[in-house]
């Protein structure tokens, strides 16, 4: 028998990019490949955009140059998405600004339940009145993404944050690369219960408080006291932190390599450029610090130790095996250790 001839029908294409403009006083977001077209508030035309993109498997959402006011209590709300990339024109460049003062969380980038998300060369403003929990980049649950040459001048809370405590969450495998983060109220970049992450080649100056901490969840969490694990900090510059420079609380295989750290604790007295601790008798184990530099140079000095291991349940703690530190400088000195085993290797001859 004569086989019948079959018809291939092609797959849509994908709308991405999509490219978010503003003309007047509309927003509009513009298909490069299909011109579908949404018009209206910059929130509803990206996530308009987000939700056609999802549809296709995932794609990028592209921002002009300019300001992308988000206005007054708004923000994006990214729940479980998957392979969105949000792309500026570069820090300072493009903006994303929001301002509220509820008493509500209104992160700009309220991103939660999602994986392979990037964000990209933009900066983000998210003002409005002190509220701690509400950050400029929050990922809840939100895995193996990248934050790179974002920067965060204006936040309620933390500047950007991976929060893996709820329940059935993780938050792991993101990385954080060349970021800037000035001036906001608490802590630069926080990774709470948030392991297997690379934090490197960010610059976080004047932050109320620690410039990067790494963290576990606390007693009452939905997993309580689930630690940061397994992070590398890396060639990072923080300097005039509220409280440590960097922090590590109740974590384990920390690598702390090759950062720059000055002027720490000036909100906050008696913290010190980097302090690795413990707290509610949980452990703190086999973390690294090599190559960094953390002193003090100010006219009155507030960074009171370049090393803080601050608790005997930090075991293991190795300094300066591959790199020697530099920890001189500070206002009360260059080490203080309340470990028994911590591990200092002898230089390395070359």
């Amino acid at each position: 028998n004569a086989q019948q001839p079959t018809l291939t029908v092609g797959a849509e294409p994908s709308p991405s990019p999509f490219v978010v403009s503003k003309v007047g006083s509309t927003y509009s977001s513009v298909s490069s490949t299909t011109g579908e077209t949404f018009t209206g508030s910059v929130k509803s035309v990206v996530m308009n955009s987000v939700a056609a993109l999802a549809g296709a498997g995932g794609g990028t959402v592209s921002f002009t140059a300019g300001i992308f006011d988000l206005g007054v209590d708004d923000h994006f709300e990214l729940h479980g998405i998957a392979n969105i990339t949000f792309e500026g024109q570069g820090m300072g460049v493009t903006i994303i600004r929001n301002f509220s003062n509820l008493p509500s969380d209104t992160e700009p980038f309220d991103i939660v339940g999602a994986s392979n998300i990037t964000v990209r060369d933009l900066t983000v403003e998210a003002g409005g009145a002190f509220r701690s929990t509400s950050d400029a980049l929050d990922f809840d649950n939100g895995r193996d993404s990248l934050i790179e040459r974002v920067a965060v001048s204006v936040s309620r809370g933390c500047g950007i944050i991976f929060d893996g405590k709820g329940a059935g969450w993780a938050a792991d495998g993101n990385v954080v690369r060349d970021c800037v983060i000035t001036g906001i109220p608490s802590d630069g970049i926080e990774l709470l219960a948030s392991s297997g992450n690379l934090v490197e080649g960010c610059t976080i100056t004047n932050v109320g408080g620690h410039g990067i901490q790494a963290t576990k969840s606390s007693t009452t969490a939905s997993q309580p006291n689930k630690p940061s694990s397994d992070n590398i900090l890396r060639n990072n510059t923080i300097d005039n932190s509220g409280q440590d420079g960097i922090n590590v609380n109740s974590g384990h295989r920390n690598r702390i390599t090759g950062n720059t750290v000055t002027n720490s604790s000036n909100i906050t007295s008696s913290r010190d450029g980097i302090r690795i601790g413990a707290s509610d008798s949980i452990p703190c184990n086999d973390n690294i610090v090599d190559g960094n530099l953390a002193t003090d140079n100010q006219a009155t000095k507030t960074q009171s130790y370049g090393l803080n291991i601050s608790s005997a349940l930090c075991h293991r703690t190795v300094v300066g095996a591959s790199a020697p530190n530099n920890f001189a400088g500070n206002r009360v000195g260059a080490i203080r250790d309340l470990a028994s085993d911590t591990i200092y290797p002898p230089p390395v001859v070359v």
